[in-house]
């Protein structure tokens, strides 16, 4: 019988999902609706298209790239979650990749595929390769393992197992489509004739607010401004959540930190603590007018007592 720890939906597959769908899945409420489907103008994208399949590890989702003749060109992000992973298995869950969940109306113009595992059954290298080179403009396959051995001796199972968190993990992927959209975004201008300081650039602003608010795309197609817009905004987007996961993993950090010296306590000393920090809590709201009413200030003062 398999151990429930290693199946493919445990709780480090969950909490990849959970990010994946964090991130993604009110990107269309958010973002693409306004553009793609106002109601008024436009209706080439009347639903969301991310999917996710929590019992086989599984994700997907579209981003719109632009206007095409028979609904819109997209940038799909397909993810698979595996227990182990060799460069035989990778071929092969890539190749599953290659099957849409979805068909929503339009093109695929760009592809981004990736394999994470939890953990290397061969010691070695995985290497990602591009398997419809020159078919598919921005095709590529990439992977990401999520367990590495450090300091691994002459034999297979030497060395350290030392655990990614998903956090960690999912800052590294969000990055990487980052990078693509950033890409996509320059060549776009640099097709228009436009460099980023044309539209007065500032360090404080970001590309999606500056393009929103400038005359010059508004001289371009009713299409080609909404392509420009999807783009520069789901950049910021992105970029603003991995600016909160990165707040997170600091959250975190300095929690582990701080309670790393409690580890070697007597339970009676651990009780001490707690409730030295409790009264302290209690003494801090009451000088500071908290936003607790008086029924949930008591219910904290009776845990003191």
């Amino acid at each position: 019988m398999q151990n429930p720890q290693s199946l493919p939906w445990g709780s480090y597959t969950d909490k990849i999902l959970e990010l994946a769908n964090s991130t993604f899945a009110t990107m269309y409420h958010k973002i693409f609706k306004q553009y793609w489907h106002d109601g008024k103008f436009t209706a080439k994208m009347s639903q969301n298209y991310t999917t996710t399949d929590w019992q086989n590890g599984l994700f997907e989702t579209y981003i719109p790239t632009q206007d095409a003749t028979h609904g819109l060109s997209y940038y799909r992000i397909a993810i698979k979650i595996v227990e182990s992973i060799n460069n035989q298995t990778f071929k092969e869950e890539a190749q599953k990749l290659r099957v849409p969940l979805h068909f929503p109306p339009g093109q695929l113009d760009s592809e981004l595929q990736i394999v994470i595992s939890q953990r290397l059954n061969k010691w070695g290298f995985i290497r990602a390769y591009n398997h419809t080179k020159g078919k598919i403009k921005g095709y590529q396959t990439n992977i990401y393992i999520t367990n590495r051995r450090e300091k691994a001796s002459k034999t297979s199972m030497g060395g350290q197992k030392i655990v990614t968190p998903p956090e960690v993990l999912w800052v590294k992927i969000t990055r990487a489509i980052c990078e693509f959209l950033n890409h996509r975004i320059t060549k776009l201008l640099e097709a228009l004739h436009l460099k980023r300081w044309q539209l007065g650039a500032k360090d404080n602003n970001t590309l999606y607010y500056i393009i929103c608010n400038n005359a010059v795309v508004s001289h371009f197609s009713h299409s080609l401004r909404l392509t420009i817009q999807t783009l520069s905004h789901s950049l910021d987007y992105l970029l603003h959540k991995i600016w909160s996961i990165q707040e997170d993993i600091g959250n975190q950090t300095l929690a582990k930190r701080a309670i790393e010296p409690l580890k070697g306590l007597s339970p009676k000393k651990l009780s001490d603590v707690f409730l030295y920090i409790r009264q302290e809590l209690t003494r801090e709201l009451a000088q500071n007018k908290p936003r607790l009413n008086s029924h949930e200030l008591k219910l904290l003062m009776c845990h003191n007592g």
